[in-house]
């Protein structure tokens, strides 16, 4: 049954996981910030943005892991509903909220902070411990450095992380030089469409650049032990991936995976410490915003190799997070 303000699903399930406090109340603490930004999308675009509302595909009870996904800047949860429906088909809970200063209006990026993402993450894990026994996290771009910074900053309460072109570094300097013109916008898209601003606000990137920076992270620091699975494309020009994948290589979880798109030519740049982890497929030109989405009727912006992807993922769960065990 399809609500616009509410997806869930219910379905039969044998495994019933414990969860932190009662799932009824997780769904209505969701469903609370569901409301509350459908309000908020209203009064500030007549209905236009609604396809940019927050959404949760559940299973009528807790599993043993939920998992939460945030989009990237100036996009909305519609950019993560292909991968949510991929776990959600595998029998995963998920919960995909709506980041501040997002899906509303573009002058609202002006202001937001990284304290105000932050509140988002920690909602979202209050109602993910709820709908799952155990917690994933992950994003697309910046929806990963906020899902690392969670798992950072509440140590134990996320058990794995799910990168998709993680903007853990950056290619160029303008995110650096973007803290000296806050109150500027970048062009970015040709048109506005309801799921994603036509412009990016250098103030959300000074602020993912300052929360990147908090993390501290480098390529020989190694300080997470919690299974990684990591999709990155050669083609990516926001992000360093050679360096994405040094970092991940570095931490102390031997329980990583990384799917990585390369030049269709076969010759790729990239380099592993144990190919056996990686998954190499060559393609034509598939960009940094572009490999969550299998589908896009607003633009062009979708993966081709989309399936590719879901099935690694899909190995990857099996792996490391079996339904119907209990967790350790």
């Amino acid at each position: 049954m399809f609500f616009l303000t509410f997806l869930v699903f219910h379905a039969s399930f044998l495994f019933s996981a414990p969860s932190q406090f009662d799932y009824q109340k997780a769904l209505k603490s969701f469903q609370n910030h569901i409301e509350s930004k459908q309000k908020e999308i209203r009064e500030k675009s007549g209905g236009f943005r609604d396809p940019s509302l927050p959404f949760a595909l559940t299973h009528g009870h807790p599993t043993r892991c939920c998992v939460i996904l945030f989009h990237g800047l100036s996009d909305s949860p519609y950019f993560m509903r292909d991968i949510a429906g991929s776990l959600y088909r595998q029998g995963y809970n998920v919960v995909v909220p709506l980041l501040s200063g997002n899906g509303t209006d573009l002058m609202d990026l002006e202001t937001v902070t990284m304290e105000d993402w932050r509140k988002d993450a920690d909602l979202s894990l209050q109602v993910a411990s709820g709908l799952g026994d155990q917690v994933l996290a992950g994003g697309l771009s910046a929806g990963s450095a906020i899902a690392l910074d969670m798992a950072k900053r509440h140590p134990g309460g996320v058990k794995g992380l799910l990168f998709f072109s993680p903007a853990l570094s950056f290619q160029k300097r303008y995110a650096f030089i973007s803290c000296w013109f806050p109150r500027e916008f970048v062009a970015g898209k040709p048109r506005e469409v309801p799921v994603r601003y036509s412009k990016i606000s250098n103030n959300s990137v000074c602020q993912l650049y300052h929360l990147v920076k908090q993390l501290d992270l480098s390529p020989g620091r190694s300080e997470y032990s919690i299974p990684i699975f990591a999709v990155l494309t050669e083609y990516d020009d926001a992000i360093k991936v050679q360096w994405t994948i040094d970092w991940i290589e570095g931490q102390r979880s031997s329980d990583y995976r990384i799917l990585a798109y390369i030049f269709s030519n076969g010759k790729s740049r990239l380099k592993f410490q144990d190919p056996n982890k990686a998954s190499l497929i060559p393609t034509s030109e598939i960009r940094h915003a572009q490999v969550t989405r299998k589908t896009n009727e607003y633009n062009d912006e979708r993966n081709v190799k989309f399936d590719e992807m879901a099935l690694a993922l899909k190995s990857f769960m099996i792996n490391e997070f079996p339904l119907g065990l209990k967790s350790h």
